[in-house]
């Protein structure tokens, strides 16, 4: 009996049940949180990217013409398929906050990450951001 009790066969693979728990926790996590940083990065490039190719327009477009133009721009730039199929995308000609005189565009993509994510959230669900979202307001000329 004594003989077994000093036995350590196998304890490096209960040792390791215990660890490997952590660890798939902690990547999971990383990769979790790189995909809503990924998301972030992409929207806020694509709201930018709508809003600036807005000014090449003609002047002579109308309001729902360069926020129809803002829009397709905005949606066609986002490299997620899931944010291009879930994500609102608003865009409306304001005055410009430097200026009231100045008009300018501003875009707005917004996406639901607790009712569409982009990996299943089932350990991380509390930790998880509700919406996604990026705005980018450029002045017309």
């Amino acid at each position: 009996m004594r003989g077994r009790l000093k036995d350590e066969r196998g304890v490096a693979a209960l040792e390791f049940a215990i660890v490997a728990q952590l660890l798939l926790l902690l990547l999971y996590g990383m990769l979790s949180y790189g995909f809503v940083f990924a998301l972030d990065h992409n929207l806020s490039q694509a709201s930018a990217e709508a809003a600036r190719a807005t000014i090449s327009q003609p002047t002579t477009s109308t309001d729902a013409q360069l926020i129809s133009y803002a829009e397709t721009t905005a949606r066609n730039q986002i490299s997620f398929s899931m944010a291009q199929t879930y994500a609102t995308v608003t865009a409306a000609v304001i005055s410009c906050p430097s200026d009231s005189s100045l008009r300018c565009i501003h875009v707005t993509i917004s996406y639901d990450y607790s009712s569409h994510p982009l990996i299943p959230t089932a350990f991380l669900g509390g930790l998880m951001p509700s919406t996604v979202s990026a705005d980018s307001t450029v002045e017309l000329g």
